[in-house]
């Protein structure tokens, strides 16, 4: 499966003070090669330029392990909702009285009586 393409990234309000400490052309190639990095994953070569290239790595820095940290947590949502299914296809192929027996082990007490009434 292709990864998906995001169109938001984070910026803490931390950066502001990198961007406004800068040159206005030197903030504009700062902000080119953070939507760069967003965009493609790659980091651009500052090394020219030492200020802008410890602001851009200390960005870089941030931004990838914002990154790792949302695929971190969709394999784990994935890997619990593939849990689910698994577990609701096993219980739907099992023998319908054995359910019904399961169902009833599982209510209170109280869903007993309001829900043993119905024929579900």
């Amino acid at each position: 499966m292709a990864k998906k393409q995001h169109d938001t990234f984070l910026v803490h309000m931390n950066f502001e003070r990198m961007f406004t400490s800068v040159t206005p052309k030197q903030c504009q190639r700062l902000v080119k090669a953070v939507f760069n990095l967003a965009r493609t994953g790659e980091i651009e070569d500052m090394s020219d330029d030492l200020v802008m290239d410890i602001f851009f790595q200390q960005i870089a820095s941030f931004m990838i392990g914002n990154q790792q940290k949302y695929e971190d947590t969709c394999a784990k949502r994935r890997e619990v909702a593939q849990q689910r299914w698994d577990e609701y296809r096993k219980y739907k192929e099992q023998d319908p009285a054995q359910n019904e027996a399961v169902e009833a082990e599982t209510m209170t007490p109280q869903e007993q009586s309001i829900f043993g009434s119905f024929d579900f």
